[in-house]
């Protein structure tokens, strides 16, 4: 393992694979949805769960905190969508529109807007707070597995399975490029926060980087894992990249040449399974989450 990164605490109370993380409703907490069935806020201060949890009927595969509304998102394995009041913990909407499993949810603040990847290829597009549907949009043959909205919220990246990355505007959702980014499915996307580029990852375990001031032109492709790569995730400040695999390995990346600067694997303190998601935590703590039912807090 890379020497500049410290495993902090192990979070071992799932009892079954985490599929998503999420920021939480304070500073300092997160929430994990996992196939037992729950969602969980924990605290990287306390290193213990907070007094919310939630059980849902189906397993969730993703979740999003809505700050502004105290609602807690989350999509289940049947492609429900379901709204939380995070305050007396109650389901107060079911959405129903996707045919299979919601994979990412993204919220678009500027608007009011919430987007869902649908296992059915479909974007799904939510006024907020009421969520009311505007749009169900199919835009690919296999599932979105990932969505990414641009720094300046004009433009959402959509990863899709049979390998491309698909460019809308986000005022009509007009397909305005179509990235042939990966040779099998697009599992992951994320947008540089400090240069004019887009990053996906995909089933070829390859991450793809393309231009985004000049018509997405192909940078590079770089071979990165051995499987498919499910969270590409930069820190805020843009100092630090991580990538999370189904090869069980973490990847530290520099966020200016995509060198490869370490790696987290088994053998060196990592998961055992799966990794498939990260989320960061400031600038130099993130969170990642597996297959194997845990949760680790690492630092940089």
């Amino acid at each position: 393992m890379d020497t500049t990164v410290r495993k902090m605490h192990i979070f071992s109370d799932h009892s079954a694979a985490v599929y998503g993380l999420a920021e939480g409703r304070t500073p300092g907490t997160f929430f994990s949805a996992s196939g037992d069935r729950y969602i969980v806020e924990w605290s990287v201060k306390s290193l213990q769960q907070q007094p919310f949890v939630v059980k849902l009927d189906q397993s969730p595969y993703c979740i999003k905190y809505l700050l502004r509304f105290n609602l807690l998102v989350a999509g289940n394995a049947a492609g429900g969508i379901h709204v939380i009041d995070t305050k007396n913990k109650s389901e107060v909407r079911h959405l129903t529109i996707h045919q299979k499993g919601v994979y990412d949810l993204v919220e678009d603040t500027s608007q009011s807007l919430l987007y869902a990847a649908g296992g059915d290829g479909c974007l799904s597009v939510w006024r907020l707070p009421d969520f009311e549907l505007l749009r169900n949009i199919p835009f690919s043959t296999e599932k979105i597995r990932q969505l990414a909205l641009s720094p300046d919220g004009t433009l959402l990246a959509i990863a899709c399975g049979e390998g491309k990355v698909r460019i809308v505007d986000t005022a009509f959702f007009n397909e305005l490029y179509t990235l042939h980014a990966h040779s099998e499915g697009a599992t992951s996307v994320a947008w540089h926060p400090q240069k004019k580029v887009l990053v996906s990852g995909g089933k070829d375990a390859c991450l793809h980087l393309f231009h985004t001031e000049d018509s997405f032109r192909s940078l590079m492709k770089i071979p990165a894992h051995n499987f498919a790569i499910y969270s590409i995730a930069f820190s805020p400040d843009g100092k630090n990249c991580v990538t999370a695999s189904r090869d069980k390995t973490i990847k530290l990346w520099s966020p200016q040449s995509f060198d490869a600067l370490g790696r987290i694997d088994p053998a060196s303190g990592g998961h055992t399974h799966s990794v498939n998601d990260l989320l960061w935590l400031g600038n130099s703590r993130f969170l990642s989450c597996s297959d194997d039912r845990k949760i680790i807090l690492w630092e940089m």
